[in-house]
């Protein structure tokens, strides 16, 4: 593998909170082997600059001048102003020579999700509304933003002399398997009341199904897996798949965990891909559940785990990635809406969680994803045949930065069955949009 290049930051801040965003910035996304300096005399010949001074200490650099946010240690409401350069939404406007905000207080308010320290709206699932973002206030909810000031960051590290890597463009296909059947392995209780209801209710479509795949006449329709992992096959895409292994409630109707056949479906899905937790709704009011949850998957899978996106997306930031801290889980993939596409963080790289209240970086690596299809049908009302004009647009920005792209699809909405009918076909548009280059 090649040695990484290096660009050094002259820094007049000395945080955490800065050390943090300029690698995110210039190591994560520009790729860059990041080099930070907090004295003149320790500047190295030969190593392009970039200055975050409210002087500019090296002639051929990039002078950003820094706000205040990065030196505090404290949470409070940030009074901000909106203007454009290069055509993009900024805040904290310092006038810097080369870049006129400050660059890494503005990723930093971003990608470390500082408005949801604030006090904020909730929805009744207890979510931080999308509709409290300046991300959607100021209609940039839908741009990879942070990616895209770097992309002109990049262009004017060019004109100085400065020659950044170029990253490519990734695909992560995402999978929450909230019931891994529709009929199958339901238990006798559970089965004999829905057969009751179909009946009660005339629905001889529904009872015909069900009875045929119980008996085994037909596969059940919500049995995709192998259909995934096929199409993973065909364009060589990564895939991580989310199990719910809860205890039967309201909000967590999965199959029992107990079921042979589900647990055999799990190892089954193991060994070609990975698979990860799927924290139940009740387990975001209670850290023991979710690590029995955990435990429930690590004992299916004989390794540990390492990669979860909570039900409902029902994040609370801090407390739910402390939890996951907590029971060593690494990789959480809950960072977007359900009720908006877009860019929750405002970047399509995947980041470390910093924890605000704590100051401190921590091991949780966040990957942000941008579209899920339960958005444009449960909270959008968009029909099938629709939902490309809607996801296009997500995946070119996404292109055009060379940024990682995650979408959220579920195991039931690729079935063809009862109200999913037409969205398999919006599965394998999606891919071919993807991967038509």
């Amino acid at each position: 593998m090649p040695e990484k290049k290096h660009i050094q930051i002259f820094s007049e801040v000395q945080t955490s909170r800065f050390k943090y965003i300029a690698n995110f910035l210039f190591g994560d996304i520009l790729q860059y082997a990041v080099d930070i300096v907090y004295h003149e005399n320790d500047l190295k010949d030969g190593v392009f600059t970039i200055c975050y001074s409210h002087r500019a200490v090296v002639e051929k650099s990039i002078h950003i001048q820094p706000a205040a946010l990065l030196k505090e240690r404290i949470i409070e409401k940030q009074e901000m102003t909106f203007f454009k350069w290069k055509e993009l939404p900024v805040f904290f406007g310092t006038g810097g020579r080369d870049i006129p905000f400050d660059l890494f207080s503005a990723a930093f308010y971003l990608v470390t999700r500082y408005e949801e320290y604030l006090p904020h709206g909730k929805d009744k699932h207890g979510r931080f509304k999308p509709e409290e973002s300046i991300a959607f206030r100021e209609s940039f909810l839908n741009l990879p933003l942070i990616d895209m000031w770097m992309q002109e960051v990049t262009n004017v590290l060019r004109k100085k002399g400065g020659a950044p890597p170029i990253r490519k463009f990734r695909y992560l296909n995402t999978i929450d398997v909230d019931n891994a059947y529709a009929f199958m392995e339901k238990g006798l209780l559970r089965s004999t009341g829905a057969i009751l209801r179909s009946v009660i209710q005339l629905n001889f479509s529904d009872l015909t199904d069900r009875l045929k795949t119980l008996i085994g006449q037909r596969s059940d329709p919500f049995n995709t897996f192998d259909f995934v992992l096929k199409k993973a096959e065909k364009y060589g895409f990564k895939s991580v798949f989310f199990f719910l292994l809860a205890n039967y409630g309201v909000n967590d109707k999965n199959v029992p965990h107990t079921s042979r056949k589900f647990r055999s479906l799990i190892k089954s899905v193991n060994d070609y891909c990975k698979v990860g937790i799927h924290p139940s709704y009740a387990s975001t009011d209670d850290p023991e559940l979710l690590q029995m949850e955990a435990n429930r998957l690590k004992e299916i899978i004989h390794m540990p785990v390492a990669d979860s996106r909570q039900h409902f997306l029902k994040i609370d930031i801090p407390r739910s990635y402390r939890e996951l801290l907590e029971i060593e889980v690494y990789n959480d993939y809950s960072m977007g809406y359900a009720s908006e596409l877009g860019f929750r963080a405002s970047t399509c790289t995947p980041f470390l969680f910093f924890d605000l209240e704590q100051n401190r970086q921590t091991r949780l690596r966040v990957y942000p994803y941008s579209l899920m299809e339960a958005t444009l049908k449960y909270y959008m009302g968009k029909n099938p045949e629709d939902a490309m004009n809607y996801f296009k647009p997500i995946i070119d920005r996404v292109k055009s930065v060379n940024g990682l792209l995650c979408t959220l699809w579920h195991n039931d909405s690729l079935s063809e069955y009862g109200e999913w009918k037409g969205w398999r076909k919006v599965y394998e548009d999606m891919l071919e949009y993807i991967y038509e280059d």
